[in-house]
């Protein structure tokens, strides 16, 4: 890709984008198996809150409030149950 594009900025930028994105991309792809269940959520959010002390930190705000909004007492239970 480092060919195509000639502006070595654009290039900085669009790799730093992907090292962003690839944590979210990772726990999209395996929350889209038709045997997901409430506590894998459970679990991808919990490997993306931990990816927010590096790559994910300037969005760490949004992301935790995100979690705060979908996380349920059901969630937690789910996954507390859920067999490893």
């Amino acid at each position: 890709m480092r060919n195509l594009v000639h502006n070595v900025g654009l290039y900085s930028e669009a790799k730093h984008l992907e090292e962003q994105l690839k944590p979210i991309a990772v726990a999209m792809d395996s929350l889209q198996s038709d045997t997901t269940m409430i506590a894998d959520a459970c679990e991808q959010w919990c490997v993306i809150l931990l990816h927010t002390d590096n790559v994910l930190e300037p969005h760490k705000a949004k992301i935790t409030k995100r979690f705060n909004q979908a996380m349920t007492p059901t969630h937690y239970l789910a996954n507390m149950l859920h067999p490893i």
